[in-house]
């Protein structure tokens, strides 16, 4: 079993899912936990030579594991300030009950769960317009019990005729549900024809996720992102753990095709050698979207295009996501790769086992 999605009728009260969400992780760990399937892989990648063989095989390894896990979101969204907080519950929800679990089990190769909320989708049997295979596909579809029926019907999925389908129990909520935002952006912010994003966007994580979740609700036309290219991350930490530029390039597409599956939505990356990128050049764009952490770049790339002859951007700024796991709270690219490096030790026998 390797993806499955949750059917979400309230997207508001992320907490009432959370068994449901626990029962569908368990679902997907089940069949790759085993010790015996464990200790095949680790002698995989021991058997090989050398580090650079071994490292190559551990990260081939991980990619194969990874597991796919979507949250159908049934109600249309139609706010930003909305979007962005059921967006940061359903995520922190999920890496929370991912870290849980996987700590549980203790594997010594941890398997790799790739979560993203999908609002606003229409037609979930599109087709992947390069190879014609479907866009979504799902092995499991789960809904809580109460209404599953309709949002089954609702759903209409039609890409694996032998899906498995289960139900679970909402959660019960304790004391009264408040009804509030975990942070606003201004009210005023409308959706323009075309978005602009940039970031290394390496291990693609949470806080990514948002960012160009963001980016393609409120670009109505087509979302231009820059990725940086390898001669940007030469001082990254753990660089080993690097992605290629490829496969942040293909991750990024991906993620956001899945956002926007209809052809009339334009998804343009571009190589982003330096702070500006496409921002410097392309004058058909209204609007940048950044992060707390690269708020005052919005103004010098606004300075940049002034000197260019080109229109200002408005500046939309996007919360950064917190990890109570982190010293410094940041989710970041940095720490998945801290914990590939040392999970990889371990199993190369460079650190000992019992840390």
């Amino acid at each position: 079993m390797k993806s499955a999605v949750i059917l979400i009728k309230d997207p508001h009260d992320c907490l009432k899912y959370e068994t449901i969400l626990s029962n569908t992780i368990e679902l997907l760990l089940r069949s790759e936990i085993t010790r015996e399937a464990q200790a095949l892989l680790v002698d995989q990648i021991n058997n090989k030579p050398d580090r650079t063989s071994k490292l190559a095989k551990y990260l081939q390894i991980k990619s194969q594991l990874t597991k796919s896990l979507y949250f159908h979101i049934n109600t249309r969204i139609d706010d930003v300030n909305v979007l962005e907080n059921v967006l940061v519950g359903f995520y922190d929800l999920a890496r929370r009950i991912i870290l849980q679990l996987q700590k549980s089990y203790g594997c010594p190769i941890q398997i790799p769960i790739f979560t993203q909320v999908l609002f606003n989708v229409s037609d979930i049997n599109a087709l992947n317009k390069e190879d014609g295979k479907p866009l979504y596909g799902f092995d499991l579809i789960v809904a809580d019990t109460k209404n599953i029926t309709s949002l089954i019907q609702q759903f209409n999925y039609q890409g694996n005729n032998s899906a498995t389908i289960k139900s679970f129990e909402l959660d019960e909520m304790v004391g009264e549900v408040q009804d509030t935002l975990f942070y606003e952006n201004n009210d005023k912010v409308k959706q323009v024809k075309v978005g602009c994003v940039g970031g290394t966007f390496d291990n693609l994580h949470d806080g990514h996720k948002i960012l160009l979740s963001i980016g393609s609700f409120l670009s109505t036309d087509s979302l231009i992102i820059g990725v940086s290219i390898a001669a940007m991350l030469a001082k990254k930490k753990f660089d080993e753990f690097l992605q290629s530029y490829k496969a942040r390039h293909d991750t990024v597409m991906g993620f956001v095709k899945r956002l926007k599956p209809n052809d009339d939505y334009k998804v343009n990356i571009h190589e982003l050698n330096d702070m500006y990128g496409p921002t410097a050049f392309v004058a058909n764009m209204d609007l940048l979207l950044v992060t707390e952490e690269t708020a005052k770049g919005g103004g010098m790339v606004n300075d940049k295009r002034k000197e260019n002859g080109l229109n200002e951007l408005e500046i939309f700024v996007v919360k950064l996501i917190e990890d109570d796991k982190r010293v410094d709270d940041k989710i970041s690219s940095t720490f998945i790769r801290e914990g590939q490096f040392h999970e990889f030790e371990k199993l190369v026998g460079k650190v000992d086992k019992e840390e």
